[in-house]
């Protein structure tokens, strides 16, 4: 039965021990030997990868570098040019195909290229290798029981530092934030609306009262190029997606579970984080500060001439964001305003119209993209 021995990042060692005879000859005394793969292995185009051999007998080892000599629609032929093999009559040689490109490393486990047979007195031996094209659909199933990281932040929307229901309004052209990270519009009928709102059994329920549109997005720092899938009303759908903004439509009420976004041709599990996790990478972006309370004495009251901040830096942000203030509690503070400190976070800082100044407010800070 097909197992995968390991499974780190996105290193993959295979193992089956099921062969299906490939078809290529390896000449002993040849200089010039040709080996011969499948080009497609569990969705991926082996043809984009470098292939190295690593190759072992009774008593030594060698790594050898293959050159491609053709692509062909279903086979990748390869050339190793090198001295002759030497072998020990009646003992197997084992081939241990790697294919690396870049970060992504397929190691065929060793035990499965094995030569089954003494070397024939003729100089020929032939390797076997597993029908990985007809057992496809039963390696990804194991494949599948693994779980790639989620590029997207709040994938499946537990945080909700906003609130946690929100009316849309078509006409309004600027983005609404709701769920952490996610920003939505709406396009209707006049006196259509819709409301997004944190679902009882998780996620994000997404509710259209009349005819329209509504939009849902997550716009990423960087671009990015890997497989989009969310799970919409109990069903799964995936798509290839490169860019830097994920979006959604949705015309009539749904609910979206989860979203990921991950590096893999085939798509994994959705493993969720923590909410604390989420929190802390949601924060990057949008945090709120509820109760922060500062108290100042003997304070330069001339305006403009020294501000003073709050005792405790907030959480360091991905840009310098919006803020505002909602002001609880004021005794002697004529303004207040928010200033980064390095890479170390921001103060909210005031100035002071009396010498003993006292204020107790919640503190927004967005650094959302609204445009």
């Amino acid at each position: 039965m097909a197992n995968i021995i390991e499974y780190a990042g996105r290193h993959r060692v295979f193992s089956d021990p099921a062969a299906t005879k490939l078809g290529f000859q390896l000449d002993q005394n040849a200089e010039e030997k040709i080996f011969q793969f499948p080009r497609y292995l569990n969705g991926f185009d082996l043809s984009q990868f470098t292939c190295s051999l690593l190759l072992s007998g009774a008593d030594w080892t060698d790594r050898v570098e293959l050159s491609q000599e053709s692509c062909g629609e279903e086979t990748l032929t390869c050339r190793w040019t090198a001295p002759k093999l030497v072998t020990a009559a009646g003992k197997p040689v084992v081939f241990q195909p790697v294919f690396q490109n870049g970060a992504t490393v397929l190691h065929l486990d060793k035990d499965i290229f094995t030569v089954c047979s003494s070397v024939d007195p003729d100089g020929e031996m032939e390797l076997f290798y597993p029908d990985y094209i007809g057992k496809l659909k039963k390696l990804e199933a194991i494949v599948g029981k693994m779980s790639l990281p989620n590029h997207l932040i709040n994938g499946n929307s537990i945080v909700w530092q906003r609130g946690e229901s929100f009316t849309l309004i078509s006409g309004n052209t600027k983005w609404v934030y709701c769920d952490d990270r996610w920003r939505y519009k709406f396009t209707g009928a006049s006196g259509a609306s819709a409301t997004v709102a944190k679902n009882s059994g998780g996620g994000v329920k997404i509710t259209i009262s009349g005819s329209g549109t509504v939009t849902r997005q997550q716009v990423l720092e960087n671009s990015f190029t890997g497989l989009l899938t969310s799970r919409i009303n109990g069903e799964s759908t995936s798509a290839p997606f490169s860019g830097k903004t994920v979006a959604q439509t949705f015309t009539k009420t749904s609910t979206v579970e989860w979203t990921k976004l991950e590096a893999s041709p085939v798509p994994t599990p959705f493993s969720p984080r923590s909410y604390s996790e989420e929190l802390t990478a949601c924060q990057k972006f949008y945090q709120v500060i509820e109760n922060a309370r500062a108290l100042m004495r003997n304070c330069v009251t001339t305006s403009g001439a020294n501000n003073y901040h709050f005792p405790t830096p907030f959480p360091a942000m991905i840009r310098k964001p919006d803020y505002t203030f909602t002001v609880i509690e004021n005794s002697g503070v004529s303004e207040c305003g928010y200033y980064i400190n390095g890479t170390n976070g921001g103060y909210v800082y005031f100035y002071a119209s009396a010498s003993i100044v006292s204020i107790l407010c919640t503190v927004r800070l967005d650094a959302e993209i609204y445009s």
